[in-house]
């Protein structure tokens, strides 16, 4: 059964497309919905139509288009699952991989696919991940978010030399308050990661040039009224550190000396803290979102004492001071009446490319700014003005003056390279923004493509026994039932198998039930499990184990574990002894598991994972149980002779 699912308020453009699409294959589309216009609409396009009481009543292959009010539904069904949202019906080459988890994190189902990812039924959850403390945190956080929300969305990082995240969108089903398993997609958001680090290292150089410029440059959230970043060298400017500024986002307004407050020209005094005075000029940008609502304020202070101080020296004209104008790094000239230059210091001479005495200043001023020039020279309140240089370059200066006599002194600091840091960061940041949207867009289909694909699928195991068990109910010849003995052999195997990969999944994160264990009485235990396995082939077991032996622990896995080892010495025993011995050494309690069986080669390899015979699991099993006591296990053996398994468990304390 094909099933279309419209995530959209909006769904009746839709439907037309998807109806038409299902009637070219020759099947006969079922509309899902409880609402009355969408039903009418897709009656007129000639689809049955069904209301949500009525699913069960659907026959086999039909096709549903399911409305996105009951997307609830689309659990009771198996088959095809398309998912259509805000208009977006030609998503055939979005890469999605949709699938079912079991409560312990194994996929019970997979389809779908993105490129590189392999991803199989029976894998588990952690197979495809890098093991990193992200990773761990974000996989304890979707249980939390499953248990308190029903549904939960983790970035998770992909095995790999090269760097590759996916998007897990996850739902749960439940039987009463235990989690049954877990339906979702997962989609590849590399793209998306590595562009919001691209911004983020472009914003930290901006700050690291900002700062080597001598300047301060912030960003102001206007919604958080919080700094997304200031420069260190805000310290410099105000004797108060980078992060006195951060936990107070008012601090730099309440350094304003008093008599500037209020006062809207750029330029003010700060007091640091340790009392003295700094001039500075403040340039700012409102940076506003992709729907064109402001969303933060882009700001450089630049340090302008030394201009300010070359302003309060003009007053004076004396040799000292025209030596000190002349040497200053600032922009100095001084104009007569008549507009024309009597003087121009080094630095002027060096923007503007001439020496421009006996010229108008007026001639140097860039076209859209010489009313305001003029007006500049009537009324000297601190501005920025764009001349021109002998280049024919246009650079901005941030200009103060002041008439003495018939003489006008106009006092300018260069801010071409610092407006142009902002004005770059501006447009780099515009850039960004407009791929961040762009994937942003492309990252929303994908997410809505296969925002929940469900389905109702058995479990294979069970499913394959509950027929054997069927065809074994009618009479069958004695090569047929050998045959589905086999086969039972075989599934039988095959959940040894799952329980094992299970187990060592869960020991790898060292998940104890840890209780106050008394050791003896799990060696019993064990020892009487496997005497019946012993007696059948005629092997004598020994076993010296005092009583209490008590460790810290959990009992079950201590239990499996000598099980496992016992087990084993008896299976590769064919005749002699098998031995069990505990004794209390210092720290620790030391059991000797023995056997006069047929050795082994190669002794030093034999915990690892899939080494040996079958799937290699059970020794490697032992390891992580007993690594997760914090003990240690190790073996000797002579090939033909025998050999001794050693296990070192902490004592309880």
């Amino acid at each position: 059964m094909s099933v279309i699912v419209c995530i959209a308020e909006d769904v009746s453009s839709l439907i037309e497309e998807l109806i038409e699409h299902e009637l070219k294959k020759g099947e006969k589309p079922v509309v899902i919905s409880n609402r009355d216009e969408l039903k009418n609409r897709a009656v007129e396009l000639g689809a049955d139509i069904r209301d949500v009481k009525d699913v069960e009543e659907i026959p086999p292959h039909q096709v549903l288009i399911i409305d996105a009010s009951t997307t609830h539904i689309t659990g009771k069904f198996d088959g095809k699952v398309w998912i259509v949202s805000d208009g977006r019906s030609k998503l055939e080459s979005v890469e999605a991989i949709h699938f079912i988890l079991d409560s312990e994190g194994y996929f019970t189902h997979v389809g779908g696919q993105i490129e590189g990812v392999d991803v199989r039924e029976g894998m588990h959850i952690t197979d495809i991940l890098r093991d990193s403390p992200e990773n761990r945190v974000q996989l304890e956080n979707r249980i939390k978010m499953l248990e308190e929300e029903g549904v939960a969305t983790t970035t998770l990082m992909l095995k790999g030399d090269e760097p590759r995240w996916v998007e897990v969108r996850e739902e749960g089903v439940w039987r009463g308050k235990e989690l049954v398993e877990t339906v979702g997609v997962m989609r590849d958001i590399t793209d998306l990661i590595l562009l919001e680090r691209e911004m983020e290292e472009f914003d930290n150089r901006l700050v690291d040039i900002s700062t080597r410029a001598g300047s301060v440059i912030y960003r102001m959230n206007i919604l958080t009224a919080q700094y997304d970043y200031i420069s260190p060298s805000i310290e410099t400017l105000t004797g108060f550190s980078l992060e006195e500024h951060m936990r107070d986002p008012k601090l730099l307004e309440k350094l304003i000396h008093p008599e500037d407050r209020g006062v809207d020209n750029g330029t003010y005094r700060l007091i640091k803290k340790d009392g003295s005075v700094r001039w500075v000029r403040e340039s700012r940008r409102v940076v506003r979102s992709s729907s064109g609502v402001p969303c933060a304020v882009e700001v450089i202070l630049t340090d302008v004492t030394e201009l300010m101080d070359v302003q309060d020296k003009i007053g004076k004209e004396t040799e000292d001071i025209r030596r000190a104008i002349e040497t200053a790094n600032v922009f100095v000239v001084v104009i007569d009446e008549m507009g024309r230059i009597e003087f121009m210091n080094s630095e002027a001479r060096k923007l503007t490319g001439y020496d421009g005495k006996g010229r108008l200043f007026d001639e140097f001023v860039s076209e859209k700014d010489k009313k305001k020039f003029r007006a500049f020279i009537r009324n000297p309140r601190r501005t920025d003005i764009s001349i021109i240089s002998a280049s024919g370059k246009e650079r901005v200066l941030h200009v103060g003056g002041m008439k003495t006599g018939d003489k006008f002194y106009l006092v300018g600091l260069d801010l071409t390279e610092k407006l142009g840091l902002l004005e770059e960061h501006a447009r780099k940041r515009r850039e960004l923004e407009e791929m961040y949207k762009k994937l942003k867009e492309i990252s929303n289909i994908r997410t809505e493509f296969m925002n929940m694909a469900v389905h109702d699928l058995k479990n294979p195991i069970i499913a394959l026994k509950g027929n054997l068990e069927l065809i074994k109910s009618k009479e069958l010849d004695d090569e047929v039932k050998r045959r589905i003995e086999n086969m039972e052999e075989i599934i039988d195997a095959l959940s040894i198998l799952v329980n094992d990969l299970r187990d060592a999944v869960k020991l790898e994160s060292q998940r104890l039930k840890v209780d106050r264990v008394d050791l003896s009485s799990v060696l019993h235990s064990a020892v009487n499990m496997l005497q019946g396995a012993a007696f059948e082939k005629g092997l004598n077991v020994k076993t010296i184990i005092p009583s209490p032996l008590v460790v810290e622990g959990d009992e079950d896995r201590l239990l499996r574990l000598f099980v496992n080892l016992i087990g084993n010495a008896i299976k590769y025993t064919d005749k002699g002894t098998v031995g069990i011995e505990a004794v209390e050494e210092d720290e620790h309690i030391h059991v000797k598991v023995w056997d006069t069986g047929r050795g082994i080669q190669d002794v030093d390899k034999i915990f690892e994972k899939f080494y040996g015979e079958g799937m290699g699991l059970g020794l490697y099993i032992a390891k992580k149980v007993v690594e997760a006591h914090s003990g240690r296990i190790y073996a000797e053996s002579t090939v033909g002779k025998g050999s001794v398994f050693h296990v070192l468990l902490p004592k309880h304390k």
